[in-house]
């Protein structure tokens, strides 16, 4: 077996101290309620993992029609971030070190049976695939194509999700 004491040795990560060189990574649990709000049972999942140095969480959506799956995670309401506070604090509470929160933004992979929207990406182009929805697998739908007002807003909306990642 290889000696590995660094592994559990503290580091730094810029301004923030970890306990050891552990990372988590982000895995995507679908354990939010269906809005996106995470749940206490997310919050119970990553406070048994708290011994990791770092934890990156799921990847949560910045807006709503970036939606991918049934009960992913989201930050771009107020009961996303006090949701995701409930999180951090087990986190916390339990000796964690360091979470960070993966943005992500489904494109054409969304479906408005999952979200109630329709998609929005680059292109017309929709996935040549089945997408995953609340009701099971089903042909994925033809987005609707950006405009650049909407990259505009998108583009402000992962903003505003990392500012409430901060909160």
């Amino acid at each position: 077996m290889t000696h590995t004491p660094a592994l559990f040795e503290p580091a730094r990560l810029g301004p923030l101290a970890l306990p050891n060189r552990l990372l988590m990574a982000p895995l995507t649990r679908n354990r939010a309620a269906a809005d996106g709000t995470p749940t206490e049972l997310m919050a119970a999942y990553y406070a048994q993992r708290a011994s990791a140095g770092l934890i990156i969480a799921e990847a949560s959506t910045p807006n709503a029609v970036g939606q991918t799956y049934p009960n992913i995670t989201a930050i771009h309401t107020p009961s996303h971030v006090a949701g995701w506070r409930r999180v951090t604090d087990a986190v916390r509470d339990a000796g964690g070190g360091g979470m960070f929160l993966q943005l992500q933004h489904g494109g054409r992979v969304g479906h408005p049976a999952t979200s109630g929207l329709t998609p929005v990406a680059p292109s017309p182009v929709p996935l040549p695939e089945t997408v995953v929805t609340p009701g099971g697998r089903r042909p994925a739908v033809v987005p609707r194509e950006m405009t650049a007002a909407d990259i505009r807003a998108t583009v402000a909306d992962f903003a505003k999700a990392a500012r409430n990642a901060l909160d």
